[in-house]
């Protein structure tokens, strides 16, 4: 049997590793957790070759998104202002006090890439224009 070579996560670049449950299989992100679908076992196929080629596939580009701000209420009452933080792709809320996430951990969304100078500059000119 050949080796089965995993790609590294598309959300976070952690290392991969298959997983086994019963007569199943599913690739996993050390790092985030992220997972593919788990496939079962068949005799059509091998179940760990259908997980591997489903999670190494790849777009030609991550969908984008932004961050948006929103204040969201605890548990005990308490109003905490900006504490949520919603994916302008997927629509989904998460609480995180910052945006420390660059993706969106449910549709895997990169916010706010850099891919030209132009991005770049105009990222730079917004942050010095803020701190004025």
């Amino acid at each position: 049997m050949s080796e089965i070579k995993l790609k590294n996560c598309p959300f976070c670049g952690g290392e991969a590793e298959m997983g086994f449950r019963d007569a199943s299989a599913f690739v996993m992100c050390t790092k985030c957790l992220a997972r593919s679908r788990t496939v079962v076992a068949c005799v059509d196929y091998t179940a760990r070759e259908v997980a591997a080629d489903e999670w190494n596939q790849r777009t030609d580009q991550p969908p984008k998104a932004r961050w948006t701000r929103e204040d969201v209420t605890s548990y005990d009452g308490e109003t905490i202002k900006n504490g949520a933080a919603i994916c302008g792709r997927c629509k989904k809320a998460f609480f995180m006090p910052t945006d420390t996430f660059d993706y969106c951990p449910n549709c895997g969304a990169r916010m706010d890439l850099i891919e030209t100078d132009d991005d770049l500059l105009r990222l730079i000119q917004k942050k010095t224009e803020g701190e004025k």
